[in-house]
């Protein structure tokens, strides 16, 4: 991005900050007016972001705050060119702040990716706090006085005081702004070019004869169903490479009265294109799905940028590369009450595709690859798993993995693996021991209770 055009969104969050206060009362505007400044500091360093910041922090101030040269020129003895300077100078000072919040998003961003948006909230509350504070403080256009006049949201203050309603508004702004910043995927010149990366990869493949290729979750960024010419290619991509693909892509289903947005595995064979698919059953909350939306007043308009998935029915076993598989999208494999519901449909071997790009270089791709080898273990079933970002990894029914693709490492494995024999007692019976533990737990409470209690009867 060019640097110009990096100023002015900082200047456009500056002005749009001021138009959402008195007199111009756009209140709406604070719902959005730091996405810009956000956008642009997912992407800069912390140097870079310290200038954009404090350009955003000078304009907000230098326009929120003209009342001051009236109040300076009426009485007291300054003429106008001193009372603008004046004015200059504290906007000067108080987009200090603003420097301090960007410097630390921006730092945010480059350990974290652009997930790090996801901290501004906390972040923006903790500068706003300290700018009430230091000094003697001047609490002076938080963004949360911008809903002043929404008497339904503004209650939460009761608990959380003005910071509240200020962390909701950055919520929603970051949470735009990430959307902004993933959504490159979805533009035609970044979807051609990231179709070319897996057909690549999966060409490279084909050299090894396999009798499966696995993309990773929303692999693919079209609505697949509904693009028939990008089915065919990967249709005839399966052809060359000898193998059906399973794909993860979204899929939108539009209705006369609402749209419904799957998050789906994709089964694509050669001779019948689609041949079968799986929607994802257990959701992300605040990533996949807003719970309780209809009940809390204020996060209908987080949910809007958020997403709004529809779960799937049923678990599905498919019929593929002549043997029977089960996938798990992502978070559904964290729950191993999900996943044996696969093995005991008859899978042989299970597949992991997730997208692990919203954890950025951390410890969480890692954290998320330790619970596969359980999974595995529990069942006697081999795993493989891809991921867009990594970790993808091929896993044996021991729990042991014997391939890995490090994080943020671009390539291809292949690999044999093991099929299931047998049916372990945990994929039979599932988490008896949990509830034998739970059982004992809640008996040995309430006995050490009733006997308490005797004891002091008597």
């Amino acid at each position: 991005m060019h640097p110009l055009v990096q100023v002015v969104l900082a200047v456009c969050s500056g002005l749009a900050l001021t138009a959402a206060f008195p007199t111009w009362d756009f209140d709406l505007l604070a719902w959005v007016a730091l996405t810009p400044l956000l956008a642009v500091l997912s992407r800069v360093s912390p140097v870079q972001g310290v200038g954009l910041g404090w350009c955003a922090g000078f304009i907000f101030f230098s326009t929120l705050l003209p009342w001051l040269t009236h109040t300076m020129t009426t009485y007291s003895t300054l003429s106008l060119p001193l009372a603008l300077l004046v004015l200059f100078g504290l906007a000067a000072t108080l987009g200090g702040y603003v420097a301090l919040f960007s410097w630390a998003q921006a730092l945010l961003c480059r350990r974290l990716g652009p997930d790090g948006l996801l901290l501004a909230p906390p972040l923006w509350v903790a500068i706003e706090w300290l700018r009430g504070h230091l000094f003697t403080g001047f609490p002076w256009g938080l963004l949360g006085y911008s809903q002043y006049g929404e008497l339904r949201l503004i209650q939460i203050a009761a608990w959380t005081g003005v910071y509240g309603v200020s962390f909701l508004l950055v919520l929603v702004n970051a949470t735009v702004a990430l959307a902004v910043v993933q959504g490159v995927k979805w533009s035609p010149s970044y979807q051609r070019a990231t179709m070319e990366i897996y057909v690549g990869l999966t060409r490279q493949a084909a050299a090894s004869r396999p009798r499966l290729v696995v993309w990773p979750e929303t692999a693919a960024p079209y609505f697949l169903s509904r693009e028939p010419a990008v089915t065919a290619e990967i249709s005839s991509l399966a052809a060359s490479t000898g193998a059906p693909i399973l794909v993860g892509a979204l899929e939108v289903e539009r209705g006369p009265e609402r749209t419904t947005y799957f998050n789906r595995a994709f089964l694509v064979t050669a001779s019948d294109g689609i041949a079968s698919r799986y929607d994802k059953m257990h959701l992300v909350p605040f990533g996949e799905y807003v719970p309780l939306k209809r009940l809390l007043f204020f996060v209908e308009a987080i949910a809007a940028e958020i997403g709004d998935f529809t779960p799937g029915l049923r678990p599905l076993v498919f019929d593929g590369a002549g043997h029977r598989f089960g996938v798990v999208i992502c978070y559904e494999g964290i729950f191993p009450e999900l996943f044996r519901e696969f093995v005991g449909g008859g899978a042989e071997f299970m597949v992991n595709i997730t997208n692990d790009g919203w954890f950025g270089r951390t410890s969480g791709p890692i954290q998320h690859l330790t619970m596969m080898p359980f999974r595995a273990v529990e069942n006697n079933v081999a795993v493989v798993r891809a991921a867009n970002t990594g970790v993808s990894a091929i896993i044996g029914p021991s729990g042991e993995i014997r391939e890995r693709l490090g994080l943020f490492e671009r390539g291809q494995m292949v690999g044999r693996i093991p099929l299931r024999r047998g049916v372990t007692f945990y994929t039979r019976y599932g988490d008896v021991f949990a509830w034998t533990c739970l059982g004992v737990g809640v008996a040995l409470t309430a006995w050490a209770g009733w006997n308490r209690r005797r004891r002091r009867k008597c």
